[in-house]
């Protein structure tokens, strides 16, 4: 799969945004900023689709989920600040 860190950093910061506006009792903004996560994860095409899939329907031990977690914390450390 080619990394497209761009729209993975993108799509990270509306997750985020969307976590933001939930902690602050937002009804519409998260659904909002969901759409526009939905479409920023189309963009990043079928194969990062269907591993999100995966992971979402994978039974991983506790283990393998620190793991997979530790990888996309060190992509995410490469994403500008959020400003």
């Amino acid at each position: 799969m080619r990394l497209r860190r761009r729209p993975i950093c993108e799509a990270r910061n509306i997750a985020n945004q969307i976590v933001q506006a939930g902690q602050q009792k937002d009804n519409e903004k998260p659904e909002e900023l969901a759409d526009k996560l939905t479409e920023q994860q189309m963009n990043l095409g079928s194969e990062y689709l269907a591993l999100m899939e995966s992971l979402r329907n994978a039974n991983l031990t506790p283990k393998d989920g620190q793991e997979i977690e530790s990888l996309f914390d060190e992509l995410y450390e490469s994403c500008p600040q959020e400003s």
